[in-house]
């Protein structure tokens, strides 16, 4: 089983990181869901429902990472 990690990062840009392997040898980190493996990508889709966040996928960046999602509030903020 991958070991998955989600991350908030500052100004609410999202960081997902998964290893592939058990001896955790090849690690992915990207900052867009659009990026991520099938099952890994519903993994981190539950994770955000689970977090009630509201999240702005792939808004354009003029630096690196170019693309990336970002939280934007909560779905209880919503309301």
């Amino acid at each position: 089983m991958a070991r998955e990690d989600l991350c908030k990062l500052a100004g609410g840009m999202l960081r997902y990181r998964y290893v592939l392997d058990e001896d955790e040898a090849t690690a992915v980190e990207v900052f867009t869901l659009a990026e991520i493996a099938l099952p890994y990508k519903q993994r981190f889709k539950d994770e955000i429902a689970d977090q009630n966040w509201i999240v702005e996928f792939g808004r354009k960046l003029e630096e690196s990472p170019h693309k990336a999602d970002f939280v934007i509030c909560t779905a209880d903020a919503a309301i």
